[in-house]
């Protein structure tokens, strides 16, 4: 782009050289021809000449105005490129590092959630083994008094039908005294 503004600038300098170039030929030609011409027309081509040495002059500055505008705003859409293209790394930076600690924050976050089921779990697994073991202990215990209640009931019975084969004198008065003997002994255990 400043290879460009450059060709112009050297383009109206020529172009403006040129112009004075001629107007001065024309000054020594039309002289030479005329040198006794009136002054008023040597002062008008004077005058022309200065218009266009003054019209050369301020093509040449409007050219150099316009190639430093040019570069200035060159420079300051270099300047804003630049800044821009930072800004999107410093943008991306922070949004990597943001996407980083969000990750980070999740794997705790699931981490501490496992941390708490397998507690969690292994409590209940403890009470459901103490609840377990709790109602084994008093299943036998119900089983053992109800063992020891049908035996009470089988002993009860034993007794009676002994009673009643003694009320009915169907065992003998040496045998009467042991079957009462055991039988007290017996009742006792029971009473006990």
């Amino acid at each position: 782009m400043l290879k460009y503004i450059f060709y112009i600038f050297l383009l109206v300098a020529f172009s403006g050289c040129q112009d004075i170039k001629q107007s001065e030929s024309q000054v020594k030609v039309f002289g030479n021809n005329n040198l006794f011409k009136n002054s008023t027309k040597e002062a008008e081509i004077k005058n022309r000449l200065e218009i266009k040495k003054l019209e050369t002059q301020a093509k040449v500055e409007i050219a150099k105005i316009q190639s430093n505008s040019q570069l200035e705003i060159a420079k300051i859409n270099s300047k804003t490129s630049k800044d821009i293209a930072n800004t999107d790394a410093d943008v991306k930076i922070k949004t990597t590092k943001l996407d980083v600690e969000a990750l980070k924050t999740k794997s705790k976050i699931t981490l501490y959630i496992a941390i708490a089921f397998a507690v969690v779990l292994i409590i209940a697994i403890i009470v459901f083994y103490l609840n377990s073991k709790k109602n084994r202990e008093l299943k036998e215990k119900l089983h053992l008094k109800e063992m020891e209640h049908k035996q009470r009931e089988l002993e009860e019975k034993r007794l009676h039908k002994m009673l009643d084969l003694i009320a009915d004198g169907k065992i003998s008065k040496d045998v009467e005294k042991e079957v009462l003997l055991t039988m007290t002994r017996s009742n006792i255990k029971l009473l006990s």
